[in-house]
């Protein structure tokens, strides 16, 4: 009220994260007098085009597999997106997440897509449905703008052989790592980078009053992990667990 003073203050974190510029990619090529006389408009056609098509492609892969990596949340599995409710089941989480749900867009493989409109075709609007059946279209969807592009990744996932658990508890706030005890020993591969991974009573939280979901936070593998001869491993990861502060991210560590 009036005249009181203030005897309390909130500090103001700012995160950082270094960008690094190391992705190029060019297409060579050797032209001959001849070629560069063509017109314009031939060598386009000829050179310009297939050289963009490539240069494109190259960026779209890399974003694509980098996104995948960065981001850590996941819904079930690729089969549980077809139809309504999987694509609801992302909206939620996004919510959840703090994203402005008035302007979503949802990029999804051919296949991916293809689920989503079989599993959609019937249930809405004789108007949706036509533009399912003779346009192969979506359109807006659940508040999304759906897009499908075939250079979406596929992830082959590490084989988790044993039965791994937490060999020590993340004691500090902001860890990239943790150690496992229970995986099969001696094994290549039982994690693969951009594999996810939860970790047991690490519940995802909201990102402002920090109140626990009723789902494990999903986390993802920064490297390609073995197990060693005792089934022990520490996994990288590429998001830090914060357990506490402005930054948290897990219910408990």
């Amino acid at each position: 009220g009036s005249g009181n003073n203030i005897t309390a203050y909130e500090s103001i974190e700012e995160n950082e994260t270094t960008l690094s510029i190391d992705q190029t990619n060019f297409v060579g090529i050797q032209l001959t007098q001849v070629e560069l006389s063509r017109k314009v408009t031939d060598f386009n056609d000829t050179y310009a085009k297939p050289i963009g098509i490539r240069l494109a492609n190259f960026c779209n892969n890399y974003m694509t597999e980098t996104a995948a990596l960065g981001f850590d949340n996941i819904v079930g599995s690729t089969a549980a997106l077809s139809g309504f409710n999987g694509v609801d089941n992302l909206k939620i989480r996004l919510i959840n997440m703090g994203i402005d749900w008035m302007d979503m867009y949802c990029g999804l493989s051919p296949q991916s897509m293809g689920g989503v409109r079989q599993g959609t075709l019937g249930l809405f609007t004789p108007t949706a449905n036509d533009k399912i059946l003779m346009k192969g279209a979506i359109g807006d969807y659940d508040g999304f703008t759906m897009y499908q592009d075939q250079s979406m990744q596929f992830h082959t996932t590490g084989t988790a052989a044993g039965t791994p658990v937490v060999a020590a508890t993340v004691t500090t706030n902001g860890a990239t790592s943790v150690n496992l005890s229970g995986l099969t020993p001696t094994q290549t591969g039982v994690y693969k980078r951009g594999d996810k991974i939860t970790f047991a009573s690490s519940f995802a939280v909201n990102p402002i009053t920090k109140a626990a979901y009723n789902y494990l936070q999903t986390f993802t593998v920064a490297a390609d992990v073995d197990s060693d001869g005792g089934g022990l491993a520490t996994v990288t990861l590429t998001n830090p667990i914060y357990f506490t502060g402005a930054y948290q991210n897990v219910s408990a560590a």
